[in-house]
């Protein structure tokens, strides 16, 4: 009953003061305006950005050895970082099973990653980042990601690039020629660990990315032999030697001279020119089953990338998968997506937080303007509240009603400012905003933003009037329950 009459008496104030109450409400409804359409516009970008980046080329968690301090998974990291060797998923095996055995894990895949200049014979410049993967464990873990132009994908056991539309186009300008699938080009990587490191390879492949920012443009796919090459992830393993009973007799014929001197330690020519590394061939006259002694370790991988369940909590399981490793002994460190994205995502959610800040200092500019007029209209009604006062209106009273009329200001002009937010977000989305600029298409993640209204940013901006409201109303409420009832009766 008594919040009727407060109600009641609130709304005559506003009415008699209807100037003040329009100058308040205009505020409070342009504020959520704003709030409204910009953070419908930052939510959808960033929610595009997540998506894109774990749809095509993160995963929602990525797993690194120890002592990685971040992932390189896309060019616009340092490039000083790829100077560095990157250490391998020890035990691989092991780790992957036990990673896939995680509750809320969907799938799991390895990759490789690098830095190569393309040439051909040579010649011409094509700058890439390229992931050494598993073919048949990439696709099915990132299924739509790539469109492909020309050739063929990479297959399991093939070797080959599948090389980038935006890095061909530049290897082909720099050329002024023309060059495709069936090409071989020459990549070279150079490391401060291991020096400069070449390998040829044929182009299987022609691709883009279906969604692509800028600097994922330049992104190839590379068999995972070849990337071991170029980032020298050698390991040799320690093979028994199987001889025949007559190669065992002929062995103790051999003199050291024959042993030591000839070609020997000569690189065969074939090998050369394929970026074989020298000892991966079969043994002549043996088996062809037999071992093989080779240059690269065949179980090295930088990076497990995981998709989980449920996306929205890439972040609490990387810490819980932080933990589980810890607890049974796994040398490895679980990231976010954003962790291993590159700075054009992390500018994205930064862009994100200012707005957040700027929103909060607006905010607070309102409640200081709100606050003033409130106090203004407070002291034109000394009379009034003291009048009240002098009748037996207590101070809970008055500030009750004070409080009333200050939320009946900010949640019906907020409402119409939410509500013409939504409106104008709606519009903006069925239009849409273009861009041809590729710094702001890394922003709106894509071509085109198409704004949809959050409904958080709507809670929120109702959450963030009402408590505008309560705390401008604060200090009006004090300046009215100082007045003496005597004195404001009359008018001092």
């Amino acid at each position: 009953m008594h919040l009727i009459i407060l109600a009641k008496i609130a709304y005559r104030n506003l009415r008699e003061h209807r100037t003040k109450t329009l100058i308040i409400g205009s505020l409070i409804a342009t504020g959520m305006l704003v709030l409204v359409v910009g953070n419908s516009v930052i939510d959808t970008a960033t929610a595009g950005v997540r998506a894109s980046y774990t749809a095509n080329y993160t995963g929602h968690v990525i797993v690194a050895a120890g002592g990685v301090p971040l992932p390189m998974l896309t060019p616009d990291v340092n490039p000083e970082a790829y100077g560095r060797a990157t250490p391998t998923i020890p035990d691989f095996d092991s780790a992957t099973a036990f990673i896939a055995s995680q509750d809320g894990v969907r799938a799991v895949t390895p990759m490789i990653t690098g830095l190569a200049l393309t040439q051909a014979n040579g010649e011409g410049f094509g700058l890439m980042q390229f992931y050494g993967i598993d073919p048949d464990r990439y696709r099915g873990f990132f299924p739509d990601n790539v469109e492909l132009l020309a050739g063929e994908f990479l297959e399991t056991g093939g070797r080959g690039l599948v090389i980038s539309e935006r890095t061909l186009e530049m290897l082909g300008d720099s050329l002024n020629r023309e060059i495709g699938v069936g090409d071989r080009v020459l990549l070279t990587a150079p490391s401060e660990v291991h020096g400069l490191r070449i390998r040829e390879v044929e182009i299987v492949g022609v691709f883009r990315f279906r969604s692509a920012t800028m600097p994922l443009e330049f992104v190839s796919f590379l068999d995972a032999e070849s990337a071991r090459t170029l980032n020298g992830m050698t390991g040799l393993t320690n093979v028994e030697a199987l001889l025949t009973p007559a190669e065992q007799a002929g062995l103790g014929a051999v003199d050291e001279d024959d042993l030591f001197g000839g070609d020997l330690f000569d690189v065969p020519a074939a090998a050369a020119a394929s970026g074989e590394p020298f000892g991966g061939g079969s043994r002549s006259g043996g088996d062809e089953t037999s071992p093989r002694v080779s240059g690269v370790d065949p179980d090295a991988w930088h990076y497990i990338l995981v998709r989980l369940d449920d996306e929205r909590q890439s972040r609490r399981a990387a810490g819980a998968l932080n933990r589980e490793f810890e607890a049974f002994g796994f040398d490895l460190v679980a990231f976010d997506w954003l962790d291993g994205a590159g700075q054009v995502a992390s500018l994205t959610f930064a862009l994100r937080t200012v707005f957040t800040v700027l929103v909060v200092l607006v905010a607070i500019v309102a409640v200081i303007i709100i606050m003033n007029t409130l106090v203004i209209s407070v002291t034109e009604r000394i009379a009034e509240v003291g009048t009240m006062r002098a009748i037996g209106a207590q101070k809970a009273f008055v500030r009750r009603m004070i409080v009333i009329e200050t939320l009946m200001i900010a949640m019906v002009f907020g409402a119409i400012g939410i509500a013409a937010g939504a409106g104008i977000t709606t519009v903006i989305g069925v239009v849409g905003i273009a861009s041809d600029n590729q710094i702001a298409q890394v922003f709106m993640g894509g071509p085109t933003l198409n704004p949809v209204v959050s409904p958080g940013s709507v809670l929120s901006s109702l959450a963030a009037i009402a408590v505008a409201g309560v705390a401008s109303s604060l200090y009006p409420v004090a300046v009215a329950l100082r007045i003496e009832p005597v004195a404001a009766m009359h008018g001092k």
